[in-house]
């Protein structure tokens, strides 16, 4: 085509990419471009304006040479200017860019990718319309969180998560580096939001709304999504080292020596752009990538080599479907006993696998450990893996070395390749790949194929007496005092999944040490509750008595009144006095079978659900809850 490309095809977007991305060559050293779809975004640094405006200027008139050569037009009066800065650094009066004869306006702000960018990189724009949007959001949540008719806990959390929680930790790496009173804004959503979904009384202490919804705070989440941030970026260089980073990209582009940073074209000194006055300085924030490092240590995490999972290196049109044998899972799930699943995989052995040459594997984690064996009559293959694996990826380092060892083999052959992992066999049976294990060994299967060797994946139970596979778990479990295998690299998954742990695991370890709280003497874990009540009020009213604030104990703190009084004993009116002291209450008691212990009285099971929310009902304080 000679005058574009035609809308709606599949091709149209890639090759629209593969044209635009020449105006890269055009560019001089010391800009950077910045891509996304038809969006081009120039930046330049720099202490000196006069300098900085030199720079983008060239750069302009390079991309009018572009657009020459190509006969792509960018329009000007599209085009604008942000000048970011320190917060105190001296104005700047006029912006001089022109673009073929048309002077480009100067904003303030400037939106990308969903975030606005303002001139100090406070965000605080960007926090203002986050607010803005959720809180129509929240209205809409607040309807199907009804505390006498609403939708039941889980569902009000997936669609708080779905709808309002993802639009606030959008770009976390940024908004972390907010300050904390521009942050208070988001708070008071994040929690506006917790208190919808579990009925809370407004006067509830903000550490048990966390706890009790199982959703910790924002700034927690927002350092969680920073070091998942610096793990990616990585697992991103670790996975393509033939590419330069950013860094090195950077030091290429901006060859500028110190003397030409703070001097003008003419020698002087010049205004310092972006420098603080003196009296005023002003502490820079650090890069995401620094701050998620520094989070990662925090959490007594390292990182090691790690691999992402980004695009199948095989073509869909080049893929095997890899044969696969779970004859033995029906027996198992049947319950056969030991016994006779091991003549079933003899009598397999004797007739459909008589030729081949079996293979066992084994992946197994013990005191924080992973490791991996692969078997055979004479070789024997294990290894010690990162720490931070999981059993999956053990098992699936496993097969993938087995089948590099069946591919390294002379000649052809039948070779039988045995896995106690139900979850990689199912994996291997789809064409679809989802996985760099699931790539890798598709690649290795096409590879035997051609080089005439048959390969069978087999799912064999563990721990049942089949000798090879008794003898692989023997040898993974060997390989635990042996030195980690540093050349195998770490999915990104994985990294995440701990990351996560680790948080966790710190949020749990602030709530252990909190005192004064009602939730922590019947709560000691974060994690959220798992039964229910019947109905949404029910929810509701098991919510404030395990938290210890409700309507009935807490209303006279909105109305600025006297705490209540018990009506039989006079004494002050608590949850704990309700479930466990009040002497007038001891029949209600006896027949509903209630626990004194406030631990046992609001345990999370069903039986216990329903004997506190019986003996509310009897009293007759189950609607002033």
């Amino acid at each position: 085509m000679e005058t574009g490309l035609c809308q709606g095809s599949v091709l149209s977007v890639t090759l629209f990419l593969i044209a635009i991305d020449t105006i890269t060559q055009f560019l001089p050293n010391g800009v950077f471009c910045l891509i996304y779809a038809d969006d081009v975004i120039l930046v330049a640094e720099g202490i000196d304006y006069a300098q900085v405006e030199a720079k983008l200027q060239n750069a302009l008139d390079a991309i009018t040479e572009w657009e020459t050569q190509t006969g792509f037009k960018i329009s000007a009066e599209k085009c604008a200017t942000v000048i970011f800065k320190a917060t105190r650094a001296r104005k700047i009066s006029e912006c001089k860019l022109q673009k073929n004869g048309v002077l480009i306006p100067r904003n303030s702000t400037h939106k990308c990718l969903g975030v606005k960018f303002d001139q100090s990189l406070t965000f605080q724009k960007h926090v203002e319309e986050i607010r803005a949007a959720c809180k129509q959001r929240l209205q809409f949540l607040r309807c199907v969180a009804n505390r006498s008719w609403g939708g039941d806990s889980k569902t009000i959390t997936k669609l708080y998560k779905a709808t309002i929680l993802e639009k606030i930790l959008y770009a976390a790496p940024i908004i972390a580096s907010v300050q904390d009173s521009t942050l208070r804004k988001l708070d008071t959503l994040h929690n506006t939001g917790l208190r919808a979904i579990s009925g809370a009384f407004q006067t509830s202490p903000i550490e048990s709304l966390h706890v009790a919804v199982g959703i910790p705070n924002l700034r927690t989440l927002l350092q969680q999504r920073t070091a998942m941030f610096a793990a990616k970026m990585k697992a991103c260089e670790d996975s393509s080292n033939d590419e330069p980073s950013l860094n090195e990209r950077s030091s290429e582009q901006s060859n500028v020596s110190d003397e030409e940073l703070t001097t003008d074209s003419n020698g002087s000194s010049g205004e310092l752009w972006g420098t603080p006055k003196p009296k005023h300085e002003t502490e820079l924030t650090e890069p995401a990538r620094i701050r998620g490092n520094n989070i990662l240590e925090e959490l007594g995490l390292k990182l090691p080599l790690l691999n992402i999972f980004t695009v199948p290196k095989s073509a869909p049109w080049k893929r095997t479907r890899i044969a696969v044998d779970k004859s033995l899972l029906q027996p198992v799930r049947q319950g056969y006993c030991s016994a006779v699943i091991q003549q079933l995989f003899h009598r397999l052995k004797l007739t459909r696998y008589r030729i081949h040459r079996f293979v066992f594997t084994d992946g197994s984690r013990k005191d924080n450990k992973s490791e991996f064996s692969v078997i055979t009559d004479d070789v024997v293959i294990r290894r010690r893996i990162d720490d931070m694996s999981s059993i999956y990826a053990a098992e699936s380092e496993a097969a993938m070395e087995a089948l590099s060892w069946v591919a390294n083999q002379d000649g052809a052959g039948a070779y039988l390749i045995c896995t106690d992992s139900l979850s990689v066999v199912t994996g291997l049976e789809t064409l679809k790949i989802t996985s760099r294990w699931r790539d890798d060994i598709g690649m290795l299967y096409n590879h035997c194929k051609n080089t005439q060797k048959d390969v069978t994946f087999c799912w064999v139970p563990s721990h049942i007496g089949i000798a090879g596979n008794e003898r692989a778990d023997r040898e993974a479990k060997a390989a635990l005092e042996g030195i980690i295998d540093t050349e195998t690299a770490l999915d990104y998954k994985e990294m995440r999944r701990n990351i996560t742990k680790r948080t966790v695991w710190k949020w749990q370890e602030q709530w252990q040490s909190t005192t004064n709280n009602k939730l922590c003497e019947v709560k000691n874990a974060v994690t959220p509750y798992i039964a229910t009540g019947k109905t949404r009020r029910e929810n509701v009213v098991l919510t404030r008595l395990r938290i210890g604030h409700t309507s009935l104990t807490h209303k006279f703190l909105l109305e600025r009144d006297e705490p209540p009084k018990c009506r039989v004993c006079n004494e002050r009116l608590t949850v704990k006095h309700i479930i466990a002291f009040c002497p007038g209450l001891e029949d209600e008691r006896r027949s509903t079978g209630l626990p004194t212990s406030m631990r046992e009285a609001l345990a999370d099971d069903d039986a216990s659900i329903n004997i506190v929310i019986e003996f509310f009902k009897k009293t007759g304080y189950f609607e002033s809850i």
